[in-house]
């Protein structure tokens, strides 16, 4: 299925002429095409796919590493998404997990951890540390402790490795947050991946008190973002948007959802900057980086 998905990532210079003359800033269009930025030579690449799990959260990240590439998965949608997210999974070739990052406790980010935990040997899981008395987190947690997956707890300021890719934390801080309102979405695990000068912001949940700490320790300019809580107006923060100035930006979200995601000024300040792709009328949204640039294809 992802074969089929997937559209080549260098096409003849006048076909890129037409594509990028006619795809301004703002909504992708629905229609399956790719919004080429720069030429991708797909040596030492990394694949991210954003999957379409309906109202939920789920991205995987497939590294290259000479025969066993390197798989992160981050959240995994509700329960009923975690067939889909396993099929991803096959399609791309993975194996094992290296690791499985929950985000935050919420079901819509969790829900299909233990079908994923089932099917692939997991090396790592990260998280906040921060818990939920609810059912789904009760279960996933279980199903780790049951499997004997390490657990990290990952701070902000921490930094990593990826093979190619250098990852750093920049949320939770130490002292996670408090009297929010939305303390466990603002506790979401942050991530930066880098590959080369390409920069990708994983954001789970978060809104804006974390977005605000993220801008007080000096943010840069990204390529690609997923958006915050599914572009959702709550977590709509200008300071952020402008120090991030994604170059595209991806909302994973259900279509016809009763939260009003994703929201108008979301929306209209992300497409300000660049294109907007949504998995409700895109469907799976996959991003092929490398050390010089990126490309773009969608499901639809």
């Amino acid at each position: 299925m992802m074969a089929q998905r997937r559209t080549t990532a260098v096409l003849v210079l006048t076909l890129v002429i037409v594509l990028i003359a006619g795809c301004g800033k703002g909504e992708a269009p629905t229609k399956k095409q790719e919004s080429i930025r720069r030429r991708v030579s797909g040596e030492g690449e990394m694949i991210v796919a954003f999957v379409d799990v309906g109202q939920g959260d789920s991205c995987i990240i497939r590294l290259e590493a000479g025969d066993d590439d390197f798989f992160a998965v981050v959240d995994t949608g509700k329960t009923n998404a975690g067939g889909e997210v396993v099929e991803e999974l096959e399609d791309l070739g993975c194996d094992d997990i290296e690791v499985l990052v929950l985000t935050h406790p919420d079901f819509d980010h969790i829900g299909g951890a233990n079908e994923v935990i089932e099917k692939y040997k997991v090396e790592e899981v990260w998280e906040s540390g921060v818990g939920k008395d609810t059912k789904a987190w009760e279960t996933t947690s279980a199903a780790i402790d049951e499997k004997k997956i390490p657990r990290r707890q990952v701070r902000s300021g921490e930094s990593y490795q990826w093979e190619s890719a250098s990852v750093k934390v920049l949320n939770p801080p130490n002292g996670l947050y408090s009297g929010t309102g939305a303390d466990e979405n603002n506790d979401s695990v942050v991530l930066l991946i880098s590959l080369g000068e390409q920069d990708l912001l994983l954001t789970g949940d978060v809104e804006v008190p974390a977005q605000e700490y993220m801008v007080s320790q000096r943010l840069s300019p990204v390529e690609v973002l997923k958006a915050p809580h599914h572009g959702g107006d709550s977590a709509y923060c200008q300071s952020f948007i402008d120090a991030v100035k994604p170059q595209v930006s991806v909302i994973l979200v259900g279509a016809d959802n009763t939260y009003g995601h994703p929201g108008e000024t979301m929306l209209r300040e992300l497409g300000a900057y660049g294109q907007v792709y949504r998995t409700d009328t895109n469907g799976n949204v996959v991003v092929t980086i490398d050390n010089s640039g990126y490309s773009v294809t969608s499901e639809r």
